[in-house]
């Protein structure tokens, strides 16, 4: 066996190993789910602020612009 062919037999056997834990482990299936929501609504949240903050941009640069050409 070569030496370059060990890192990828160890992460073949990792992920097959991950795998198997991810599909038979009701509590692993639970926390990946789990994790995964928080995540998707962390960057929901986060999409909220940023329409917020572009859309006060806007308006302000709105009423400054109409402030000084009046």
């Amino acid at each position: 066996m070569d030496l370059k062919h060990i890192p990828a037999r160890i992460e073949v056997s990792f992920w097959l190993a991950a795998i198997t834990l991810m599909s038979e482990s009701p509590f692993l299936q639970r926390s990946l789910r789990q994790i995964y929501h928080y995540k998707l609504a962390l960057e929901r949240d986060y999409n909220y602020l940023r329409v917020l903050a572009w859309s006060a941009a806007g308006l302000l640069s709105g009423l400054v612009l109409g402030l000084v050409t009046a």
